[in-house]
């Protein structure tokens, strides 16, 4: 049994199919989880790298770290743009080991300069959501939403393990914030082993490498992508977008 051709000659198994799916979802949830559990561990950075300051001033530079450390979500145009570069499957395994890596060096991390620079790096791996790259470029268009929710629920185990981790790395008798990282860690480096192993490059951007229409290193697609937004029919609805997305932004700092 296989799925519908793509188009590019290659029939891909039922089979194949489910067990992308599966794999994803532990990608989603290897995201969500990274993208919550350095929200719960504040209280503990700030009591290890900032106990010489006063309480409040130690709050203000903490936040001041996480709003630098939260630019990082800007550089998913850079990998987008290097998914269109490298292909699908290659940025897929880095960004979960980037995910994995990065939970890493903040274990490690001995100030708070590091561990902002490492918290930066966290949120440039887990914005970009190369797994919905393969989501539409892997189902027919009637079936998107389908799949795209089924990985989204299944993600949300990694925010359901949170409270669990908390409540065994951070008690009232003891504290090892970095417990949390671990895994992050664990899986971030499983995964991207299986997705470079196991994984097909997703079959529409084999298609549009056959018929040459990848990037054409004589133009900045990057730059030419982001114009291209601002000039489309849709641009008034893409600024929106872009206006709720930043007082979203502001909210996530705020709540910190």
């Amino acid at each position: 049994m296989t799925e519908e051709n793509n188009g590019d000659g290659d029939n891909r198994t039922k089979i194949y199919f489910f067990y992308m799916i599966i794999i994803l979802m532990f990608v989603e949830i290897l995201d969500t989880y990274t993208t919550n559990y350095p929200n719960v561990i504040p209280s503990k950075i700030i009591e290890e790298f900032l106990s010489n300051y006063p309480e409040n001033v130690a709050t203000s530079i903490y936040m001041l770290c996480g709003a630098i450390a939260t630019v990082g979500m800007y550089f998913v145009f850079l990998n987008q743009f290097m998914a269109d570069k490298a292909g699908r499957k290659l940025l897929l395994g880095i960004t979960v080991l980037g995910m994995g890596v990065s939970s890493l060096l903040l274990a490690l991390s001995t100030n708070i300069i590091q561990y902002t620079i490492f918290l930066f790096l966290l949120y440039m791996f887990f914005s970009s959501d190369i797994w919905v790259i393969y989501i539409n470029e892997e189902c027919t268009p009637e079936k998107r939403a389908f799949w795209t929710n089924i990985v989204l629920i299944g993600g949300v185990t990694g925010a359901l393990l949170i409270p669990v981790f908390r409540s065994i790395y951070i008690t009232e008798t003891g504290s090892n914030w970095r417990g949390m990282t671990y895994f992050a860690i664990i899986l971030g480096i499983v995964l991207s082993i299986i997705v470079l192993s196991t994984f097909k490059e997703t079959s529409k951007y084999l298609e549009i490498k056959e018929e040459k229409l990848a990037i054409d290193e004589s133009r900045n697609l990057l730059i030419e992508n982001i114009k291209t937004l601002f000039t489309s029919e849709h641009k008034n609805e893409f600024k929106i977008i872009l206006i709720i997305s930043f007082v979203a932004g502001l909210n996530y700092i705020f709540i910190h």
